[in-house]
């Protein structure tokens, strides 16, 4: 009996071994270079109609899975958290404006852009009604979303091409989010502010004043990673940029379906803004290649230089890694979507 007792435990101990065998090789495979991962977590700024759109149109149209990819979009407010995030592995792909992963990248992080998700300044300038043009904002206040971030970098550049000197020539003041700007020139506190299109919408329908401006190259977004990942994660970053072009491909062909996804993504059945968030959204100027402007980011690297000395020293084209998406280009398959 004791001997029984004694083959049963083995056998247990030989299945047990058995089961665990096949667990430590699946957990191999699973954590093996070979072995791409199929679920992403991708940080946004928001969700305001900007750098993410195309990956909410091409989460909604299925368009990742379709490439054996899961994504989960995760929003995190501001750009030191979003990095921090990144560089920490709790990300593995960030979308927003490059300034802090320029700055990251100085500090030895190693941050690379995979693709340019807006190449033009995208916002829009808002003002009381009694202002009609720039000259107009001499010793008035305008509003920003905070010190050291986009928009305080894209008036700065914006209005010293127009021959004003922001702080000198008119107030900066942080305010905050679009809401609490748009209330701040409703209630007086400031005169102007710079908003995205689609929120500049409810800004005009509220009684308020768009500027015209110019539409120039400038890097107001890009699609952020690791070099680590780039190298090791190569098909899997292969898969999110197939399916990231096929978003494109979506969002520019297929309007009644995209804008079917907007009102869904973004809650909205206000067919005016639907429209107009279509139709402003700068895809339309920079076309089905989501490649960088060079111009645009040399722009974006000589505004920086002024409160970022290292900047000097970095080249445009080294903050790309643009091997997969060349690739893509040079195969075909971004012609292809649109020669079917």
């Amino acid at each position: 009996m004791i001997e029984k007792v004694k083959i049963i435990n083995l056998q247990q101990a030989i299945n047990r071994f058995g089961r665990l065998l096949t667990s430590s090789f699946v957990i191999f495979l699973l954590a093996s270079p070979g072995a791409a991962k199929d679920k992403l977590r991708i940080s946004v700024a928001g969700f305001d109609g900007s750098s993410e759109l195309l990956l909410v149109i091409g989460q909604e149209a299925q368009l990742f899975e379709k490439h054996g990819l899961k994504i989960e979009l995760i929003a995190i407010t501001g750009a030191a958290p979003s990095s921090g995030a990144l560089s920490r592995g709790e990300t593995d792909i960030d979308a927003r404006a490059p300034v802090n992963a320029i700055q990251a990248k100085l500090k030895g992080l190693d941050f690379t852009f995979v693709a340019a998700a807006l190449n033009y300044l995208d916002y829009t300038i808002i003002t009381r009604p009694d202002i009609t043009n720039v000259q107009d904002l001499k010793g008035k206040k305008f509003g920003i979303v905070r010190f050291g971030g986009k928009t305080d970098l894209l008036v700065r550049y914006l209005f010293r091409s127009a021959g004003l000197e922001p702080a000198r020539d008119f107030a900066v003041l942080q305010i905050g989010p679009p809401t609490a700007r748009i209330g701040a020139i409703q209630s007086g506190a400031i005169d102007a502010t710079m908003l995205p299109p689609s929120q500049a919408y409810t800004a005009i329908k509220a009684g308020l004043k768009t500027m015209d401006i110019p539409y120039v190259p400038f890097l107001s977004g890009v699609l952020v990673t690791r070099e680590a990942f780039a190298k090791t994660e190569r098909p899997t970053l292969t898969r999110f940029l197939r399916a990231y072009i096929e978003a494109i491909h979506f969002f520019l062909t297929r309007n009644e379906e995209s804008l079917n996804i907007i009102s869904r993504a973004y809650r909205s059945q206000d067919r005016g803004w639907l429209e107009h968030f279509y139709r402003t959204h700068q895809q339309h100027q920079i076309g089905r290649k989501p490649f960088p402007n060079w111009e645009g980011v040399q722009v974006t690297l000589d505004m920086m230089a002024s409160d970022t000395p290292g900047v000097k020293q970095l080249k445009a084209r080294q903050l790309f890694d643009l091997s997969v998406l060349n690739e893509l280009e040079r195969t075909g398959f971004i012609d292809g979507l649109y020669a079917r």
